[in-house]
């Protein structure tokens, strides 16, 4: 059975993952990592449409609503120096060039405020400034912006790409730190259903044990959806589906005593 049929039986059925205990350690490493790959992806699409979509949003807010300006010396200079206000899902974006309108006058959780000297961020609550002095010597213009949010939209792959390997290594490791503790909770289950398994077998039954809620929240990944007590739950099935596994296992026989 390849590691692909093993990961559709493990959705479904801890007696066929009860008969993975006797293969080779190294199948079952290569398996680890196969569902760390597959899990992630769901992740990295979801990340991907929304970064692509946030860079399109935001450059088409950029060259069709606000007005032209440069960014020199430190200051913001624009030929429009009334307020704008640029209202999207879930965020608004403040541009004076006056430098009239203040974090003060800003009631939103998420918003952008482009005034006279700095850029503020407002999310969820939390001010992030980045002040234009910062840009010193270096002019900025709207046209510019623009141009660099094209090629960032361009190199969007690369820079998700790089990310998704970080991202993979570090899953990969705590899905392998996950297995060998959830092993050693195995080892009471096993005790207290009169099993006899040694820990390599219990390491390898639980690596196919936590498939089902791995795939579980993968697809709710991908779907944007929210689950509450995601860690618990996550244990809980895990746990329980390794239990099933164990509880699958023939029980030794017992040696019948022989009269004397």
């Amino acid at each position: 059975m390849n590691v692909f049929q093993q990961l559709v039986k493990s959705l479904y059925s801890p007696k066929d993952v009860a008969k993975f205990r006797f293969q080779g350690i190294g199948k079952t490493i290569l398996y680890v990592f196969l569902l760390a790959l597959l899990t992630l992806i769901p992740t990295m699409i979801s990340l991907w449409q929304t970064v692509s979509a946030g860079i399109q949003a935001v450059n088409e807010t950029i060259e069709e609503e606000i007005p032209n300006f440069t960014i020199e010396n430190g200051r913001l200079q624009s030929d429009t120096q009334e307020l704008i206000v640029i209202e999207e899902p879930g965020f608004t974006i403040y541009f004076d060039a006056s430098g009239e309108t203040t974090l003060a006058d800003i009631r939103e959780d998420s918003a952008l405020l482009i005034s006279k000297e700095e850029a503020s961020f407002i999310t969820g609550g939390q001010v992030d400034a980045v002040p234009y002095s910062m840009f010193e010597g270096v002019p900025i213009s709207k046209d510019e912006i623009s141009n660099i949010l094209t090629g960032l939209g361009a190199s969007l792959p690369v820079l998700l790409g790089v990310l998704f390997f970080v991202i993979y290594v570090f899953s990969s490791g705590t899905a392998f730190v996950q297995i060998s503790l959830f092993a050693l909770i195995g080892l009471l289950f096993k005790k207290s259903l009169g099993r006899k398994l040694r820990y390599g077998q219990l390491w390898r039954l639980t690596a196919y044990s936590i498939t089902l809620s791995s795939v579980f929240f993968a697809i709710v990944a991908l779907f944007g959806a929210a689950v509450p007590f995601p860690f618990f739950l996550d244990t809980f099935v895990s746990l329980l589906f390794l239990y099933l596994v164990i509880k699958e296992i023939p029980a030794p026989k017992s040696k019948k005593v022989e009269a004397s």
